[in-house]
């Protein structure tokens, strides 16, 4: 390979490098510049994938996503794992916003379950207002003779666009 063509293609790496470096920082600076607070601080709480108590008979795991889903709505996904077939099994969720200081419940709670199967999973949507952060408390649960177990999921946060 000839000088140049080895000259072009260092050029062009490194100018594909500034390009992939490069949007992350404008994102950043993007979601700033749309939020409405300062965003939230980093949680030791957050944890979308819970494994819960090892003692438990039944309950086994859980997990909660939320999606910005661009038109001023979220989509809260949550699924609940059972290690066997129980009466009811499902999860209750709270979406919080921050206020800039605080976690603040908005609106109600939303339970959805099945009934005698020992997986569980269903999404539901929330109206949100630009600009502010958003996550959502989880609370996954079973039901069964007179077992009942649950626990608790924080999500991760989204700033909603």
């Amino acid at each position: 390979m000839n000088r140049w063509k080895r000259a072009n293609l260092v050029l062009l790496a490194a100018l594909l490098l500034v390009v992939m470096i490069q949007p992350g920082k404008s994102y950043a600076y993007a979601d700033r510049m749309m939020s409405l607070t300062p965003p939230p601080p980093p949680s030791p709480l957050i944890m979308p994938l819970g494994f819960f108590d090892p003692s438990n008979q039944y309950l086994e795991q859980g997990e909660t996503k939320i999606y910005d889903n661009g038109d001023q709505t979220v989509t809260i996904e949550m699924s609940t794992t059972s290690y066997s077939q129980v009466s009811s099994i499902g999860a209750t969720v709270t979406l919080q916003m921050w206020t800039g200081g605080t976690w603040a419940n908005i609106g109600t709670s939303t339970t959805k379950s099945k009934s005698n199967d020992w997986y569980f999973k269903d999404q539901v949507t929330k109206v949100v207002a630009r600009g502010y952060y958003f996550r959502v408390k989880s609370t996954h649960w079973i039901s069964t003779g007179n077992v009942y177990e649950q626990g608790e999921i924080i999500s991760n946060s989204i700033l909603v666009k």
